[in-house]
C-alpha cells in the first residue's frame, strides 16, 4: 500500500506591507496591507480544507523586523485556523524578519508556540523528524558571517526523506546568474555545495516568483534540480515579476518517501498591469489615445494597481504628453505610476515637433496634478514649491 505524507508549501507573506494611499473605510487600515491579510487568510482557509499533514512557511511572514500589534494580531488571529485543525505549522526567518544585527530576536518568533504546534524557528539550523522517515533540515536567515559558519554544519540523515527548506538567494544554471529580489535588505546567497547536496528536495523563499530553479519553461523542473521557490502570496509592486504557476500556495505529495510531486493552487488578487505602448513613429496624440483605449479595459472600481511604460518615446514627446486627462482614472488607482524605457534613440517628427505646446513648467504641473495623490495634504504644498524652484535654478543655471 502507497504511504503518502502531505506538505502545504507557502511563502514570503511580509504581512504588514503597504503601499499606495487609499484606508479601508471600516478598519483604517491600508489597502495593500489588508490584501496581504486576506490572501493568508484564503490560502490558510483552502489548506485546512485540503488536509494536509503539516504547512510549512518559508520565511519572510512579516515584511518588517519590528511588525505592528495589529500585524501580528491578524497573523495569529489566521494561524489559529490551524491549531483548531490539528494541523502542525513549521516557519523559518526569512531576511525581512530579521534585524541587521543578529542579537536582535527575528519577528518570527512572535508566532512561535510549540504547545499549540506552531513552530517558527529563529534559531541558525533546526532538524525536524515531521514524519517518520521525513526530516527537514530548517535554515533560517541569520546574518552572512554566522550563516556561512551554519552552512559547514549542514548534512543529510542517512535513511531518511531529507528535505532543505531555507530562504535566500541562489546560482541559476540556465540563466548563468545569481536569483535575486531588488532593493532587498540582508540579503544571503545560498552556496551552490549546500545546493549541490544529496537532498531529496528543497523548499525555498526569498524569491517571489514561484517555480524551479533554472526551469526553461517557467513551469516545471526541466533541470531536475528538485530546487523550488514557494513565490510571494501577493506582488510587491512591479519589481514582482508575473510567474507562470502564479500566486498562491503548494501541495507537495511524499510517496513512500522516494518521489514529491505538486500541485498548485491560485491565490487571487489584486489587478496589477503594467500597460507597454510602443511609441516610436506616434504622435502625442496616438500615443494618449492607445493610453485612453488601454485604460477602457480596466476596471477601476476594483482600485488596480497600474503603471504605464513608454517605449521608445522621443523627448518631445514625453513632454507634449498630457496625463491630467486620465486624471479622475489615475486617482482610483491604488498605486500608478508611469516608466520610459529606450531601447533605440528616437527622434520626433517635424510634424510632431510642430504640435508641441508644453514648456517645462506647464509638462511639470501636469505631472504635478497627477503625482500629488501620492503625498498626504500636508505635505503636498512644500514638495510642489520646492520642486518649481529646482526648475527655475537649473533654468537660471542653464541660461547664465
Amino acid at each position: 500500500m502507497t504511504k503518502e505524507f502531505k506538505i502545504a508549501h507557502i511563502s514570503d507573506c511580509h504581512l504588514g506591507y503597504r503601499s499606495g494611499q487609499f484606508r479601508d473605510n471600516e478598519t483604517g487600515i491600508n489597502l495593500r496591507e489588508q490584501d496581504g491579510y486576506d490572501a493568508l487568510d484564503k490560502a490558510i482557509d483552502e489548506i485546512v480544507e485540503s488536509k494536509p499533514d503539516v504547512v510549512i512557511c518559508s520565511g519572510d511572514m512579516f515584511h518588517s523586523p519590528k511588525p505592528s500589534i495589529y500585524t501580528i494580531i491578524q497573523c495569529k488571529k489566521i494561524l489559529q485556523k490551524l491549531v483548531k485543525a490539528g494541523i502542525p505549522f513549521y516557519n523559518i526567518a526569512g531576511n525581512h524578519d530579521a534585524e541587521d544585527s543578529i542579537r536582535e530576536i527575528p519577528a518570527n518568533a512572535v508566532i512561535d508556540e510549540p504547545l499549540l504546534g506552531l513552530y517558527s524557528y529563529t534559531e541558525p539550523y533546526v532538524v525536524v523528524e515531521i514524519s517518520p522517515g521525513i526530516v527537514c533540515h530548517f535554515v533560517s536567515h541569520h546574518g552572512f558571517i554566522a550563516q556561512q559558519e551554519t552552512m559547514k554544519r549542514l548534512k543529510t540523515i542517512k535513511g531518511k526523506f531529507n528535505i532543505l527548506v531555507t530562504h535566500g538567494s541562489v546560482y541559476d544554471t540556465n540563466m548563468n546568474m545569481i536569483l535575486h529580489s531588488e532593493s532587498e535588505p540582508r540579503e544571503i546567497v545560498i552556496p551552490e555545495e549546500i545546493m549541490n547536496m544529496d537532498w531529496d528536495y528543497t523548499l525555498m523563499g526569498h524569491i517571489h516568483e514561484r517555480g524551479w530553479v533554472s526551469s526553461t519553461d517557467g513551469l516545471t523542473d526541466t533541470s531536475n534540480r528538485k530546487q523550488f521557490y514557494g513565490g510571494s502570496l501577493i506582488r510587491r509592486g512591479f519589481s514582482d515579476k508575473e510567474c507562470k504557476l502564479g500566486r498562491g500556495w503548494t501541495m507537495w505529495t511524499i510517496k513512500d518517501q522516494k518521489e514529491m510531486t505538486p500541485e498548485f493552487h491560485i491565490i487571487e488578487e489584486r489587478l496589477q498591469k503594467d500597460i507597454i505602448i510602443q511609441c516610436k513613429n506616434r504622435s502625442t496624440l496616438e500615443i494618449e489615445n492607445k493610453i485612453a483605449s488601454e485604460f477602457e479595459k480596466i476596471d477601476f472600481s476594483q482600485t488596480p494597481i497600474l503603471r504605464v511604460t513608454l517605449v521608445n518615446i522621443s523627448k518631445q514627446n514625453k513632454t507634449a504628453l498630457d496625463m491630467s486627462k486620465f486624471r479622475e482614472d489615475i486617482q482610483k488607482c491604488l498605486t500608478f505610476g508611469m516608466k520610459y524605457k529606450m531601447t533605440e534613440e528616437v527622434e520626433a517628427t517635424e510634424a510632431q515637433r510642430s504640435s508641441f505646446s508644453y514648456d517645462l513648467h506647464s509638462a511639470y504641473r501636469a505631472f504635478w496634478e497627477i503625482d500629488k495623490e501620492n503625498y498626504t495634504e500636508d505635505v503636498q504644498e512644500p514638495i510642489n514649491k520646492e520642486s518649481v524652484s529646482l526648475l527655475n535654478k537649473g533654468q537660471e543655471k542653464i541660461i547664465k
